[in-house]
């Protein structure tokens, strides 16, 4: 009996030896940047995505950013890797999109293609700030850790003030929406949601709630680029949360 029982407690340590292995290895390779052929891997898939889903897209016009819901819809998956690409759907034609997106994320490093009818824009995300541009163009950075918006040579421009503090989730969904004022230039061109989910049913809030709120007409070019770069980010911040999600009860999270 006693043998017995300690083969049980040696194997049971053996067995919780692997499984902090298993877990530290994954650790590690999160905290390593993309590698070059993961990089190739995730533009391929980006190209594939778009080819399949921009031709479906609403004909971009300046109504669009306000009528994007706080709901996308398309797949998510991967371990070391998680991709997630899909849609962000429209308010008024719920069955339609106006952006296309693609997002490579490992750690919190990701990579974010976003296509509408008529442009791209790419947010490089490393080391606490957001590299953007535009149809291969570069627009600027946006620094995490306070919101601020930095032309090319480093001058700050602007800001998105996301709430940062404690928020209520169930699984992988926000249930605490807030928005949070866009400014360029001196003025507040609008407000960004911080909740967008995924997959929510076609008679959710998220499906009748707004991701942007414009608070400014028209808007420049480069206005209009930082706020699709702010829907992208909000992809991305959806992506940290699912990946940390607790599949249970409402609980409080920060």
């Amino acid at each position: 009996m006693e043998i017995l029982a300690l083969a049980l407690c040696c194997f049971l340590g053996l067995f919780a030896s692997i499984a902090f292995g298993v877990v530290l290895i994954i650790m590690l390779r999160h905290s390593r940047p993309l590698a070059p052929s993961e990089i190739a891997q995730a533009e391929s898939s980006a190209a594939a995505h778009f080819a399949a889903t921009v031709p479906m897209l609403l004909a971009w016009d300046a109504s669009a950013l306000d009528d994007l819901a706080c709901r996308w819809e398309g797949t998510k998956g991967g371990i070391i890797r998680g991709e997630y690409l899909g849609r962000v759907t429209s308010i008024h034609q719920p069955q339609r999109a106006w952006l296309a997106f693609y997002l490579c994320l490992k750690g919190d490093q990701g990579l974010v293609r976003l296509r509408t009818s008529e442009r791209e824009v790419r947010l490089d995300i490393q080391r606490g700030q957001a590299r953007v541009s535009v149809n291969q163009t570069p627009l600027g950075w946006l620094r995490e850790s306070d919101g601020a918006f930095l032309n090319e040579p480093g001058q700050v421009i602007g800001c998105y003030k996301r709430y940062q503090g404690w928020r209520w989730t169930m699984g992988n969904r926000s249930l605490s929406p807030r928005y949070a004022a866009v400014e360029l230039g001196g003025r507040m061109i609008a407000e960004v949601n911080d909740a967008l989910n995924w997959g929510a049913g076609s008679g959710s809030e998220d499906t009748r709630r707004q991701l942007i709120r414009m608070r400014t007409e028209n808007l420049t070019d480069d206005e209009t680029n930082w706020l699709i770069a702010m829907a992208g980010m909000e992809v991305y911040y959806d992506a940290l949360r699912m990946r940390a999600a607790v599949n249970a009860s409402p609980i409080l999270r920060g």
